[in-house]
Order: structure tokens, then C-alpha cells, then sequence
């Protein structure tokens, strides 16, 4: 780990110079907590809740013309709480959006900004039940539709909002081995069948010209009932500490 982050403070020093305000990166690891709720009739036809920590990595380049950006998050030591009933909940989560400014302008003079794009994510998430051999597994991929807005309010302080939606899906879900599976695993979802929606709204503090801090809140949200019933919601709120280069 130590290694990583001296990459992430020495590496964007040495190019600093290199690069031009027409063609922006940023890295930035961020930690918080999250709130999921959980139905999973595979399992239980009872709602699950709980809290923990969030994790992630964000990389970003923003040039005049398009905004290209990789957000990695992952987990594994999740609980989940329905009354006595306790679960384990863990999932990875991967974006790539490929977004363009409808407008073509300087970054530099840019008070407000909005770019749309397509994108694709990747999720896998594992549940198991504490006290007996249950579990449950959902996994997807995705292409989806991705709109952000960011307003600059000040050279320090700017805010944003991005929007997700996942246009088409190919997803699996996995049953107990102990019951009869009556559809087949994979299937290909739509935006009908397979409503999966994540949004966001963060704030930006320039703390120099090369390290920023951000605060994000973030909700998504997913639904299906191709295979037994099965719905996720889960909000975020974490801190980002990044290096723009």
C-alpha cells in the first residue's frame, strides 16, 4: 500500500510540467460509509439492512472536448441485519464512462459545464447467511447512458452531479445448490426489466494546483424480478483525497 501512494504523490510531480490544461488527469482514493437495503427471495423474502465502510479509486482525464473516467469500489466485510437474522454481504463495482462536453471551450474559462456518454460497468456482488449454509450471488454487465453537470463556483470550489442509467444488462443470478433453478442463469436485461440507476452529487475543494479534496454523496439503485425477487438500494457518503496533473 505504501508503495501506491508514493506512486500517487511522486509520479503526477515529475510530469506536472508536461501536461497542459487542455488535458487534465486526477487519481483519487476515497473512504466513507455506506447504507444498503437488500431483498433477496432467493434467500429470504425479508428485507435486509445494514452499514460499513466504503472503499474506492477514481481516475479521471478531462481534455476540452470529452471527460473519461474509471471508478473502481470494493468490499468485503459487510453485515446485513433483518431481526435475529444476520448476513455477509460483499460486492466489486467497476465503471468506465467515455463522456463529451456539448460545448468545445477552454478549460480554463469554463463557469459551466455539461457532457454526456456512453459507459460500462461491471458489478458482482456475494451474500451468505451467518447461521445457516445459505447463499446468494448477482452479478451483471452493463452499457450504459451517463450525463454530468458541474458548475465552478470559484478558482477553490466547484460542484457536480452524474447520472447512470444501464440501457442494457447481461446478468446472472445464483440460487442455493440445495433448490431447482427454473430460469436460466444469464439473461439478457433491459432498462424495463432490469431498472439500474446510480446518482451522485459531489463537491470539489482545490487545495493547491495539484492536490483537491471532494466529498461525495452517491445513490444507486437496482430491481429485478427475471429470476426470483430481488431489489438493492444503497447511498454513500465518502471523502476523496486526489492529485491533479
Amino acid at each position: 500500500m505504501r508503495y501506491f501512494i508514493f506512486f500517487l504523490l511522486v509520479i503526477p510531480v515529475c510530469i506536472h510540467s508536461q501536461n497542459t490544461i487542455e488535458n487534465r488527469n486526477s487519481v483519487a482514493i476515497g473512504a466513507g460509509f455506506f447504507h444498503t437495503l437488500l431483498t433477496d427471495e432467493y434467500v429470504s423474502p425479508n428485507e435486509y439492512a445494514g452499514m460499513s465502510d466504503y472503499y474506492g479509486f477514481t481516475w479521471e482525464n478531462q481534455t476540452h472536448k470529452k471527460l473519461v473516467q474509471f471508478d473502481v469500489a470494493l468490499n468485503k466485510a459487510y453485515k446485513l441485519k433483518n431481526h435475529l437474522s444476520r448476513a455477509k454481504y460483499g460486492y466489486f463495482l467497476f465503471h468506465y464512462r467515455h463522456m463529451y462536453f456539448l460545448a468545445d471551450s477552454s478549460l480554463s474559462s469554463d463557469r459551466f459545464s455539461f457532457c454526456l456518454g456512453p459507459g460500462v460497468s461491471l458489478f458482482y456482488s456475494d451474500r451468505s447467511q451467518i447461521y445457516v449454509p445459505i447463499n446468494s450471488s448477482f452479478g451483471s454487465g452493463s452499457v450504459d447512458f451517463n450525463a454530468r453537470i458541474e458548475a465552478t463556483i470559484s478558482r477553490k470550489f466547484s460542484l457536480a452531479s452524474q447520472l447512470l442509467i444501464a440501457a442494457v444488462s447481461y446478468a446472472n443470478k445464483s440460487k442455493p445448490i440445495t433448490t431447482q433453478q427454473t430460469n436460466p442463469g444469464y439473461q439478457l436485461l433491459t432498462v424495463l426489466t432490469f431498472p439500474n440507476v446510480e446518482f451522485d452529487l459531489r463537491g470539489r475543494f482545490n487545495i493547491s494546483k495539484l492536490f483537491y479534496a471532494q466529498l461525495v454523496y452517491s445513490l444507486s439503485y437496482q430491481e429485478t424480478s427475471r429470476w426470483d425477487y430481488y431489489r438493492r438500494i444503497e447511498d454513500r457518503i465518502f471523502m476523496q483525497l486526489g492529485i491533479q496533473f
